[in-house]
């Protein structure tokens, strides 16, 4: 499953040989995955958190119920669904 981007340059066509479904937002479990952090009155009471791909998000305090899973600046890996759980649920 793929999350789309805005920024996607290929049509979705061409990215469906190498995934199964594209999206623009995914509920796994008690998280909401997309690609831009949902406004806060979007966020579904149900989630525990929202893990985004932006790098930045704009306010006076972060929101504990955002997960930035971007590491263009850090590790360049991948976080895994679960680590992002755990580290959602300890700032909750």
């Amino acid at each position: 499953m793929r999350v789309a981007r805005p920024h996607d340059i290929f049509a979705m066509k061409d990215y469906l040989p190498c995934v199964k479904d594209i999206r623009a937002t995914h509920k796994h479990e008690d998280l909401e995955l997309t690609h831009e952090p949902v406004h806060p009155d979007s966020l579904g009471s149900w989630a525990l958190a929202n893990i985004h791909g932006h790098e930045v998000m704009l306010g006076d305090a972060p929101d504990p119920r955002y997960f930035n899973a971007c590491r263009e600046d850090e590790v360049l890996a991948p976080v895994e669904i679960g680590d992002a759980r755990v580290q959602a649920a300890a700032r909750a």
